[in-house]
């Protein structure tokens, strides 16, 4: 079985609790998302380390659903990645959102997942634990 075969492509998106959308019940493929899977399964394999850039709020249309989120990077020339990671994880949704900008200026979503890979880092400091300090005393 090749490393882009759709069957590893679906264990792959399974294993990471990959979803095309925030309000996706379970993985699915077809052929634009199988390429942008298999994109993200190689990067995913890759030391990574993510810059900690602003936290912010995300709003889905779809459900009216905000994140309080915390915005990274990651500059894999000649891409960009962008990452949001969820500062209060919600049971049953995805902890992350990722996009990506192409070699001509393009912003692409790449879906949503809750795993964490362990061959990547990110900065860590107050920033984070600031704002979710202050996330928890405003409920």
């Amino acid at each position: 079985m090749s490393s882009n075969s759709p069957d590893a492509l679906l264990a792959f998106a399974r294993e990471i609790g990959w979803k095309e959308s925030v309000l996706a019940s379970e993985a699915t493929l077809n052929p634009s998302w199988s390429l942008r899977l298999a994109e993200l399964m190689e990067l995913y394999q890759r030391t990574a380390q993510w810059s900690s850039d602003a936290v912010g709020t995300i709003e889905y249309k779809e459900n009216g659903e905000r994140w309080l989120a915390l915005f990274m990077t990651f500059i894999d020339k000649p891409r960009i990645w962008r990452l949001y990671e969820r500062v209060e994880p919600k049971q049953n949704r995805p902890n992350f959102e990722m996009a990506r900008r192409s070699p001509d200026m393009t912003w692409e979503g790449m879906g949503y997942f809750d795993q964490w890979p362990p061959c990547w880092s990110k900065q860590t400091g107050q920033l984070l634990q600031l704002v979710t300090d202050e996330a928890r005393r405003v409920k």
